[in-house]
């Protein structure tokens, strides 16, 4: 498991108001999900239960994951917040998805979720900012907070390919139905996360850059260190369910 604070994160590289002490470059940030499940991503793809139904990936998908970090445009940057390059965001994961069992009948529903595994949260403890707003780090409160937006808002996208007389997808309930024929049909879906509205959707280094004020500096510091302990160990889950 990574370090929250550690490398390949976007870095406040100049003297932060109240953080004087610590070091011009040496207070770090990495906005990445962790997990504590036993596979390789941050995101656990789930079939569906019993034998009516069931959904299937080739298992080089299976380690894929989410990764609220910092943008490609950022990297060795300059300016007071920049990326080392050894870490990335990443917000869209894809599936090519298998059907089995399935006939006329058959229906599943699409649903992407979040799993806290700090529970309610945990005590946070400011490190920029001591004026800063939080003391109790969470999923929820990240959401709440609008820093990122919730997994059951990500936009799903289906690619029928040849199976569109196959297979129907339901954009408006991420539903998906299918056709009697429609054995062994594969379609490729994509889910994309993203940033919340207090940064206009993007990623917060466009937001933050161009600070020149030493105390705008050390609340968006500190934002971005609050950030990173919300999201750890938070798995993100794409579950199949039977309608």
């Amino acid at each position: 498991m990574k370090d929250k604070y550690g490398k390949g994160a976007l870095i406040v590289a100049g003297a932060v108001a109240c953080a004087a002490a610590i070091g011009i470059g040496a207070a770090t940030w990495h906005i990445s999900g962790q997990h504590s499940y036993e596979f390789s991503g941050n995101v656990q793809f789930e079939g569906v239960e019993g034998n009516t139904v069931a959904v299937s990936i080739p298992d080089d998908e299976r380690g894929q994951s989410i990764s609220y970090s910092s943008p490609p445009e950022a990297v060795n940057a300059g300016g007071w917040l920049y990326s080392d390059g050894a870490d990335k965001e990443n917000l869209k994961i894809t599936y090519n998805v298998t059907f089995s069992e399935v006939t006329s009948t058959s229906a599943l529903a699409l649903a992407v979720t979040a799993v806290d595994g700090k529970g309610g949260g945990v005590a946070y403890e400011p490190k920029f900012d001591s004026d800063f707003a939080y003391t109790t780090a969470s999923y929820a409160q990240a959401v709440s907070a609008g820093y990122i937006a919730s997994a059951e808002d990500a936009e799903i996208e289906v690619d029928l390919g040849g199976q569109s007389g196959l297979v129907a997808f339901n954009k408006q309930n991420n539903t998906f139905s299918f056709s009697d024929e429609a054995e062994g049909s594969t379609v490729q879906i994509s889910i994309t996360f993203a940033w919340g509205e207090r940064f206009g959707g993007g990623n917060p280094y466009d937001t933050y850059k161009d600070y020149t004020d030493a105390a705008d500096r050390a609340e968006a510091a500190e934002t971005l260190a609050y950030i990173a302990a919300c999201l750890e160990n938070v798995t993100f889950k794409v579950t199949f369910y039977r309608i």
